[in-house]
């Protein structure tokens, strides 16, 4: 198929920052993500990055940790 053309569109009309991915890379991603941050330059989607998987994992791990806080401090307050 063709690629997917993703920018900034200002508030003058032009658009900046315009980055193309090719569909087939688009889905290749499992979860078919539709964010440019997410593929790298050779197309690979950052799912099956180890490095990015492990920020995931931690950014995740902070904001239960953060949840369950918040949790504990409502219980204590009845």
């Amino acid at each position: 198929m063709g690629d997917v053309e993703f920018g900034t569109l200002n508030r003058d009309g032009t658009v900046t920052n315009v980055r193309f991915i090719k569909q087939s890379d688009i889905m290749k991603c499992p979860l078919c993500i539709m964010v440019p941050e997410h593929y790298k330059t050779d197309g690979t989607c950052l799912c099956f990055d180890k490095g990015e998987q492990d920020r995931i994992r931690a950014e995740r791990l902070a904001r239960r940790a953060k949840t369950l806080a918040a949790i504990e401090r409502q219980k204590a307050r009845k």
